[in-house]
């Protein structure tokens, strides 16, 4: 007879090392925003100087006006997008906060393996050598 292995389920990772995965991944999409909006900023200043580089004395009023309309339908989307890396930036700042914090508040519940080998470290600590203080 073939013998079947028991489905044992597969470990799941621990909170706190899915937790700083994440955080390693949004950090790293951030990044590539940042240098994305850089990018757009930089070629946006460029072609706008470019544009402007046309103008001549002898422009009337309307293509002066076109250039202008055209510079500034390139620097709304770049303004857009930097207001955009910042907002997303609190919000990731405020995540891995979030994050960190319930990851120490889990460490310092009374049922934490951390928390107990701490005590018992301070405890054989305290027998062996007496209480320092």
């Amino acid at each position: 007879m073939e013998e079947t292995k028991a489905n044992t389920p597969t470990e799941a990772p621990r909170p706190n090392v899915v937790h700083a995965r994440n955080a390693f991944d949004a950090w790293g999409s951030l990044i590539g925003l940042i240098l994305l909006t850089c990018a757009l900023l930089f070629t946006e200043i460029k072609i706008s100087s470019w544009l402007r580089s046309w103008y001549t004395d002898e422009m009337t009023t309307l293509a002066r006006f076109a250039i202008e309309a055209v510079a500034l339908l390139l620097t709304i989307p770049t303004f857009l997008l930097i207001l955009f890396t910042i907002a997303l930036g609190l919000l990731l700042s405020a995540w891995i906060l979030s994050g960190f914090t319930s990851i120490v508040s889990r460490m310092l519940n009374t049922d934490s393996p951390i928390r107990e080998s701490l005590a018992q470290r301070s405890a054989r600590r305290h027998t062996a050598d007496g209480p320092k203080g």
